[in-house]
């Protein structure tokens, strides 16, 4: 597809990617498939040593909407690039393996154009394995707290592009998108159509809904960042999955913990030291891990 020199997309669409050439060209088609054909898809390579470059540049020359980006490493870095180039009046995250339904952007379109008072549109979401079939449920939590958990899957949400938009905090790479969505929706009005399924998301062992070590130690670092009230349990427990993370070993995120948490990090740090209780801890937590794999959601 030619574009002429005063084309303006509605929606941005930003992909970030890394060794993704297994999933990108689907994941690219989903959009190329949408009933609305106003729009851009800013694909962001953060570092990908397979043939993902070649094969969006091959999608790029036939459809000049599909644009190719470079950034850092990690989807903090992709993604604030794609929001650096986006042109379109409303943004829409896609992860490179996932797609979405063939009408759910010309319906989140069609309620933001008529609600201007509306920030953001939200579908639901359905997981698919590595056949495209699905595994699971819809998800159910859509109407849970934003300042306890993520309710929104990031390939689910479309919003109005600001001036204003909080970017994502660099080296996070687990729940960035909770911290993402609470920063940027808390305060504002979103329409969300859990009946309708906007999303297919691939859950494998290479997306990061597989390590739950990191997924669940990032929680207590997001908690540090946003006002929720959560359980002094909680806490607890995801400062001893903190200490089981890779952001135990990084500065910048021990000094968010520690900040807003002290003796709780000082606690764990103590305990985690004695021997019998870090058996013991880790044991059911091992056994609590095993349990959600063979729900087949991680």
């Amino acid at each position: 597809m030619e574009l002429n020199k005063t084309y303006r997309p509605i929606i941005s669409v930003i992909i970030p990617v890394y060794n993704g050439d297994k999933t990108i060209e689907s994941t690219i088609k989903s959009v190329q498939n949408q009933t609305v054909a106003n729009w851009e898809i800013l694909v962001i390579d953060n570092g990908s040593t397979d043939s993902t470059e070649s094969l969006v540049k091959n999608i790029s020359n036939t459809d000049k909407r599909v644009k190719l980006l470079k950034s850092a490493k990690g989807r903090s870095c992709a993604r604030n690039k794609g929001l650096d180039f986006a042109h379109g009046k409303y943004i829409h995250f896609l992860d490179a393996d996932d797609q979405i339904t063939n009408q759910h952007m010309e319906r989140g379109l069609n309620f933001l154009d008529k609600n201007n008072d509306f920030f953001a549109y939200v579908e639901n979401t359905e997981y698919i394995n590595e056949k495209f079939q699905k595994i699971s449920g819809v998800n159910e939590s859509h109407e849970k707290n934003l300042s306890m958990e993520n309710p929104f899957e990031i390939s689910s949400v479309l919003f109005r592009r600001t001036d204003n938009i909080v970017t994502f905090m660099v080296g996070l790479d687990h729940n960035e998108d909770w911290l993402f969505w609470y920063q940027n929706l808390i305060y504002k009005k979103i329409e969300i159509r859990y009946d309708l399924i906007g999303e297919r998301k691939l859950v494998n062992g290479s997306n990061t809904m597989s390590d739950l070590n990191n997924m669940l130690g990032s929680e207590i670092i997001v908690l540090s960042k946003i006002n929720s009230k959560t359980s002094l349990f909680r806490k607890v427990k995801l400062m001893f999955m903190f200490f089981r993370s890779k952001y135990k070993k990084e500065e910048k995120f021990v000094s968010i913990v520690k900040k807003r948490f002290r003796f709780i990090y000082v606690f764990i740090k103590i305990v985690s030291k004695i021997p019998l209780i870090y058996t013991v801890t880790n044991y059911f937590i091992n056994y609590k891990i095993r349990l959600l794999r063979e729900k087949s959601l991680y």
